[in-house]
């Protein structure tokens, strides 16, 4: 360390016996100037560079929480969605149990309007959230919204048509929640008809 003020002090000799008697700045005063505003300069590089980085430690402790949190809301939500869902299907649940516990008191007919009223109640639910039926019976095949169980020939039209819905499919809001389980019927047509009857 000694050296480098040794080396320091010898410059500055140098210079001040160069410093011409006028006191007009010479070219060493000059570096001095700069070299002084360029350690300033550094020094409030240094002290931002400093801020930036807890900034930063700031920011990524506040972007985890903030994942985290997001996290959290997601599960609870997810858990609430269910839980509105089963408190619903909890009611059909004890429609049903007071029908098995009144089937062997009651007569059929009020049995019977007992459990076409849960069977209404619950297609309503499957409604409000956004469930429909596939209408099947009688439209043309489309794997996108039936799977054929059998495949048999006959009657007069054209292509291949469902014949008999063996499960019914669902939507969920426009999309394939479950596919129709159905019997297909390829059709022979007006001409195969024809070549039958002849």
């Amino acid at each position: 360390m000694s050296d480098g003020n040794d080396i320091q002090e010898a410059a500055t000799e140098v210079l001040d016996q160069d410093t011409p008697a006028s006191g007009a700045p010479d070219e060493a005063e000059l570096l001095r100037a700069e070299n002084g505003q360029l350690k300033a300069r550094l020094a409030e590089l240094e002290r931002q560079c400093e801020e930036l980085k807890k900034e930063d430690k700031y920011r990524m402790a506040e972007f985890d929480n903030f994942r985290r949190r997001t996290r959290a809301e997601q599960e609870e939500l997810r858990k609430t969605a269910a839980k509105a869902l089963l408190i619903e299907l909890l009611d059909i649940e004890d429609g049903f149990a007071s029908a098995v516990d009144g089937s062997e008191t009651a007569d059929f007919a009020a049995w019977k309007e007992g459990v076409m009223m849960i069977a209404r109640k619950f297609r309503s639910l499957l409604e409000k959230h956004g469930v429909q039926p596939i209408e099947a019976l009688g439209s043309e095949f489309d794997p996108g919204l039936h799977e054929a169980l059998f495949v048999v020939d006959e009657g007069e039209h054209e292509g291949q048509q469902v014949a008999q819905v063996m499960q019914r499919g669902y939507l969920l809001h426009d999309k394939v929640l479950r596919l129709a389980k159905v019997k297909v019927a390829r059709g022979q047509g007006s001409s195969g008809a024809a070549e039958a009857e002849g």
